[in-house]
C-alpha cells in the first residue's frame, strides 16, 4: 500500500517498526520534510500534497499501478523484465519461471506499444519479442 507521501505501490511505512528503522528511512524523510512545512505555516494536507508531487512515477507495464523512480530501478534491476517495469504484485503473481503476468488473459503491450506475448508478436512480424518469448 502506498504510504502518506507517495502514491508508489510499492512503498511502504512498518508500523510494527520504529521510526527510525532502515526499512522506514524514506518514510521519515518526508515525515521530516512535513514537519518542517508545517513549520512555515502550511496545513498538513498540502504539506502532504507537496511532497507527493515533488517525486516522479512511472506505471507498470502489467497493471495500473504507480511506482516511485526507486522501485522502478529495483525492478528493472532484479525482477528480471527489462525493458518492463513490474510492480511488486505482478512479480509475485507471476507464473513460476515465467517473466510476464496479465491479469486480463489478453494479449497486452507495453508503454512503448510493443506486444508482449507471442501471437500478437508473430503477427505483427516482431520476430524479437517473439524469440525472447
Amino acid at each position: 500500500m502506498p504510504t502518506l507521501f507517495s502514491k508508489c505501490h510499492d512503498c511502504n511505512y512498518h508500523n510494527d517498526l520504529p521510526m527510525e528503522h532502515d526499512w522506514n528511512k524514506y518514510y521519515k524523510r518526508d515525515y521530516e520534510k512535513m514537519k518542517l512545512l508545517k513549520v512555515y505555516g502550511l496545513p498538513t494536507e498540502l504539506a502532504i500534497k507537496i511532497i507527493e508531487m515533488t517525486y516522479p512515477y512511472h506505471m507498470c507495464d502489467y497493471c495500473t499501478n504507480s511506482l516511485c523512480t526507486l522501485h522502478t530501478d529495483l525492478s528493472l534491476r532484479y525482477a528480471d523484465t527489462w525493458p518492463y517495469i513490474q510492480c511488486g504484485q505482478c512479480y509475485e503473481k507471476r507464473p513460476a519461471g515465467g517473466r510476464v503476468y496479465n491479469p486480463t488473459g489478453s494479449c497486452q503491450c507495453d508503454r512503448y506499444g510493443q506486444p508482449l506475448c507471442q501471437e500478437v508478436a508473430l503477427a505483427k512480424g516482431n520476430l524479437a519479442i517473439a524469440a525472447a518469448e
